[in-house]
């Protein structure tokens, strides 16, 4: 076992935001967790890096490396740094990011990115720093399909060869199916914890309080 979190509660100004979660997850294991807008998903995520303040207990099997991907809208755009510049202040290996970047590209600066490129360089960063688990929050968001393509792409190139655990945070259904072999559905609590093949139409439409249309990829 990776990780095992045990009645996790977060509040902020004395109103709970997360309460009562618990879960696990194995070594090289794929969670995708899901839920609307407000269910505490990215507040989990910065609660397993110790982010935030919580009540409870997370507990990381001994020298686990977590490395977390925020979602794009959280990120300062405006630092003075070429793609180049931001590699080698990671202390990632040139032979690394120069396999998927030209000397052009490297040149430029993170603030001239687009959203997909922006979202190339941050997941090849984390992923090429060897981690134990990488935390994805809404790692598809404001990503065209050719992009989404790359990124996905690279995420499972890394992870076939590194065995490495990942905790994706979606609001992309169909994406998490294709991904994951197992789900999580938060809404403040855990409504659910299984397979994906068990997300049915039923317990969708208790998460979000609403029926929802969704194409399950079955393994």
């Amino acid at each position: 076992m990776l990780l095992k979190v045990e009645n996790l509660t977060v509040k902020f100004d004395k109103t709970p935001v997360l309460e009562n979660i618990s879960f696990e997850l194995e070594e090289n294991e794929v969670l995708g967790v899901i839920g609307p807008n407000g269910a505490g998903k990215t507040t989990l995520l910065k609660a397993l890096i110790f982010q935030v303040p919580f009540e409870g207990k997370i507990t990381y099997k001994e020298g686990t490396l977590v490395k977390m991907v925020p979602q794009l809208k959280n990120l300062n755009r405006n630092l003075p740094l070429t793609v180049e510049e931001f590699f080698t202040f990671s202390k990632i290996s040139p032979e690394v990011f120069k396999n998927f970047f030209d000397e052009k590209f490297l040149k430029k600066t993170l603030s001239n990115l687009s959203d997909g490129e922006l979202q190339k360089v941050l997941i090849i960063k984390a992923l090429s720093q060897k981690p134990d688990l990488v935390l994805l929050d809404e790692p598809s968001s404001f990503l065209d399909p050719k992009n989404k393509e790359t990124v996905f792409s690279i995420i499972e190139k890394f992870h076939e060869r590194d065995k490495f655990s990942i905790i994706i945070v979606s609001h992309d259904i169909s994406l998490i199916s294709s991904m994951t072999d197992r789900v999580i559905c938060l809404n403040k609590n855990l409504v659910c914890d299984g397979p994906i093949t068990h997300l049915t139409p039923e317990i969708l439409e208790k998460l979000y309080g609403y029926k929802v249309m969704a194409h399950l990829h079955r393994h």
